[in-house]
């Protein structure tokens, strides 16, 4: 019960000392974000998170269809907002900025990942060929599978050169 007590009261002292971000609009919210570094611009980051991340989530999914590759390129497009905040002139259609970010980043991934699998499937055909004609002479048979890098930074690298245009 006294640990019910503590949760209550820090989440009233929370509402007294940062306010309610429910009622700001998205300008607002990056304002704050922007202008401080605390638990005020966490909590107008969570805010916008809450407000844009089903739509974010849903564009990543539509592009990927891998459900991890989409929660990578979710939180990569929200890395992105954080790092051009400060860029964003109309700060109201905050949407439509992630939304377009969102398809950039999956688009990205999407096609890193083809790179990827294609490579794989090469790397595969020849290793597992060199491999075969290897484990004949030797009288064994041998299988190999390939490594995955599954690395997602790159759409983040490329959109952030993009906004520094």
């Amino acid at each position: 019960m006294a640990g019910n007590m503590s949760d209550a009261s820090c989440l009233v002292q929370g509402l007294f000392t940062l306010g309610t971000t429910g009622q700001m609009t998205d300008g607002q919210l990056l304002d704050r974000f922007l202008a401080r570094r605390d638990e005020e611009a966490e909590a107008a980051f969570e805010e916008l998170m809450t407000r844009h991340g089903p739509m974010v989530l849903r564009v990543c999914r539509g592009v990927l269809r891998n459900p991890h590759d989409a929660e990578d390129a979710f939180q990569a497009a929200f890395l992105v907002l954080a790092h051009q905040a400060g860029s964003i002139r109309r700060r109201n259609s905050l949407a439509s900025r992630l939304f377009g970010v969102a398809q950039r980043v999956a688009a990205h991934a999407k096609l890193r990942a083809a790179r990827v699998h294609a490579g794989e499937r090469m790397v595969a055909t020849r290793r597992g060929g060199e491999l075969r004609a290897r484990g004949r002479r030797q009288g064994r048979e041998t299988r190999t599978e390939p490594d995955t890098d599954g690395r997602i930074d790159e759409p983040i690298v490329q959109e952030r050169a993009r906004a520094a245009d």
